[in-house]
């Protein structure tokens, strides 16, 4: 019966342990202070679990969240007390530490509004005076630097399209000047045709001076034979078988014959040479 009673007494007692919501902000308390954040989190949770309006619970359940690292928990733990608490130092001291999570994350805004509000629950509140001049100052930086790296941003796209600009332009004149290239060999090759065309002219001018002038020469020189087979020329035979008046001596007739043949003879080779070479001057030509 003894050991009965020891038992119900120690589940009474551990009961009432759990159900005492000062027990556990204690214990969280002391696993704060040896830097156990996340059991002393756990801990003050259940004290608010237990009493959800316990100020001390919820104040050191946001100092055990922003140690941790948890800024965004603790911001929402500040806040909430900072609103419901109707004391003037808690909700001072609740804004202050809001303030400082909102410097955490480089929130210098929403970090100097929190410091105002700390100073208006408390205008003695020194340290959110301080907090609020370094939060401004900060703030300022951080829009300078802001500025100056959209100005860069600017430049750099500035740049670029300068550089793209000068790439399309440098493409531009490599074209033309690739143009000006294939016109001067244009040019050149036109002048190279018109320099072969007209020695072709002029070979084609020579070779018939040359033509013409052996057909002159051939000509004379069948002048020349008629003249040489004229019967004047002949003087013996003029002399021994000179004709009757009115009548040709059969000498004469053969002569004059002859020469007749010589002459269409002649003719004839001249006019096919003038042939043969029209036609090789012609097909030259077309090859051309």
């Amino acid at each position: 019966m003894k050991y009965l009673f020891a038992f119900i007494g120690l589940f009474i007692a551990l009961l009432g342990f759990s159900q005492n919501p000062k027990k556990w902000v204690r214990e969280g308390n002391a696993s704060y202070k040896i830097d156990s954040t996340q059991k002393a989190i756990l801990e003050y949770e259940k004290a608010l679990e237990i009493d959800p309006k316990m100020e001390s619970a919820k104040f050191n359940l946001g100092d055990a969240q922003y140690r941790s690292g948890k800024y965004a928990d603790a911001i929402k733990t500040y806040e909430q007390l900072a609103q419901t608490t109707t004391n003037p130092k808690i909700k001072s001291d609740s804004y202050f530490n809001m303030g400082n999570a909102h410097m955490q994350t480089q929130k210098y805004q929403d970090a100097m509004n929190a410091f105002k509000n700390a100073m208006k629950a408390n205008p003695q509140n020194s340290k959110a005076r301080y907090n609020y001049e370094y939060a401004r100052k900060k703030l300022e930086e951080q829009q300078k630097q802001d500025q100056q790296d959209k100005d860069n941003q600017d430049q750099n796209k500035d740049d670029q399209n300068k550089d793209d600009k000068n790439k399309d332009q440098n493409k531009d004149n490599k074209d033309n000047k690739d143009q000006n290239k294939d016109q001067d060999q244009n040019k050149d090759q036109n002048k190279d045709q018109n320099k072969d065309q007209n020695k072709d002219q002029e070979k084609n001018k020579d070779d018939q001076n040359k033509d013409q002038n052996k057909d002159n020469k051939d000509n004379k020189d069948q002048n020349k034979d008629d003249q040489k087979s004229d019967p004047k020329d002949e003087k013996g035979d003029q002399k021994d078988q000179q004709p009757q008046p009115g009548q040709m001596s059969k000498a004469d007739a053969e002569r004059l014959l002859k020469a007749m043949e010589d002459k269409e003879k002649k003719t004839r080779e001249n006019v096919a040479k003038k042939k043969a070479k029209a036609a090789s001057r012609k097909k030259s030509e077309k090859d051309w």
